[in-house]
């Protein structure tokens, strides 16, 4: 290699190496830039950082976690924010309501349980929950998307009974018990969902009805993947199966009627006699109702008419 080209490779090295670096900064890095280091508080000796923002009593925490590598993400350490006094208790700021993240972040075991003052997370950029993560965070209301996760611990969101909906698409692995004892749970979206573990779902007695997509389906078109009592003694009484599939299984402690749904060419899902705008439509119940005519519509589609006709699409 002639030396001209020997230090033109050595600069795009050393350029590109210097993009890479500037790419791949550190929690207390984005903290700063975002909230200012002085407002930047480090967990325990983590080396995450997060800072606090909003009115007194209604604040938000946001974690920050590195940009860049995913491989290279920030740790909310195990037990983070839960401490031992005789009895186990929150630490997480007295007047934070709601928390975010920010950039590539894990969230260890145990490190929300008990922080019943969560009303609302947002999880952006987390792969993976821990076990107990937010165990027994009753103050969680409302719908809740997963669907940037990869693994959810086991019990990671036992008995947070106020949750009503979860966007589970993506996630890998449901472990065991994970959201056992939700009660408020009325719709899960498991599409691309390869694993649910024991008892994941058991006593949600407000969960009515799932959907399987073929990752949850075997070779025959049978559910694969969803241990035997993830629903036990749920509310769970249908499940929607892709057309042509037999999801055929024995769940304990539920006895599920298959209703098989498939695909029209504008996506829309059809099922029962009715239409749906997505699977997660389909799981939650929220169809598109048959709409009435009006009379000129009628003469527009049918001709003209001589009496009053309803007709419905």
């Amino acid at each position: 290699m002639k030396k001209s080209q020997f230090i033109c490779a050595l600069m795009l090295s050393t350029f590109f190496a210097t993009m890479a670096r500037a790419d791949d900064t550190s929690s207390l890095d984005n903290c700063a830039r975002d909230a200012g280091e002085s407002n930047c508080v480090e967990i325990g000796n983590s080396g995450t950082y997060y800072a606090l923002s909003g009115d007194e009593g209604n604040q938000t925490m946001t974690i920050y976690g590195t940009k860049g590598s995913e491989s290279n993400a920030a740790i909310v350490p195990d037990l983070a924010f839960l401490f031992y006094d005789g009895s186990w208790k929150s630490t997480v700021p007295e007047g934070v309501t709601s928390l975010k993240t920010s950039g590539n972040v894990n969230i260890g075991g145990d490190a929300f349980e008990i922080a019943t003052n969560l009303t609302s997370v947002d999880l952006t950029g987390v792969q993976t929950i821990g076990d107990y993560a937010f165990a027994q965070a009753t103050g969680l209301t409302g719908h809740l998307d997963l669907s940037g996760v990869q693994t959810i611990g086991d019990a990671a969101f036992e008995n947070a009974t106020g949750l009503t909906s979860v966007d589970l698409t993506g996630v890998q692995t449901i472990g065991e018990g994970a959201f056992n004892g939700a009660t408020g749970l009325t719709s899960v979206d498991l599409t691309g969902v390869q694993t649910i573990g024991k008892k994941a779902f058991q006593d949600a007695t407000g969960l009515k009805r799932i959907v399987i997509s073929d990752s949850l389906l075997d070779a025959d078109g049978n559910i694969t993947g969803i241990d035997a009592t993830a629903f036990y003694r749920s509310g769970l009484d249908t499940i929607y199966c892709p057309k042509d599939n037999a999801c055929g299984y024995s769940f304990q402690g539920v006895a599920p009627d298959i209703i098989p749904y498939s695909i029209d060419e504008n996506g829309q899902i059809k099922a029962g006699g009715k239409t749906y705008a997505s699977l997660d439509d389909l799981a939650s119940g929220n169809y598109i109702p048959k709409r009435i005519y009006t009379i000129d519509e009628a003469n527009e589609v049918a001709g003209k008419v001589n009496s009053v006709k309803i007709r419905y699409r």
